[in-house]
């Protein structure tokens, strides 16, 4: 019985491992593509006003 029991414990601890896992890598991705997309976006604009420059 105990051993059983322990079984099922560590069972609980893999299973809260891997959804804790998802929920930070979820996270962290999310995060990611959004200061990813940010830098992209300011970099255009960085790029806009150079080329309004040589226009100009």
């Amino acid at each position: 019985m105990p051993t059983s029991h322990y079984d099922a414990m560590l069972n609980l601890i893999n299973r809260l491992n891997i959804q804790i896992r998802k929920l930070v890598t979820e996270r962290i991705n999310g995060w990611l593509s959004v200061h990813i997309f940010r830098l992209f976006n300011s970099y255009l604009g960085v790029l806009q006003g150079l080329a309004g420059i040589m226009e100009d």
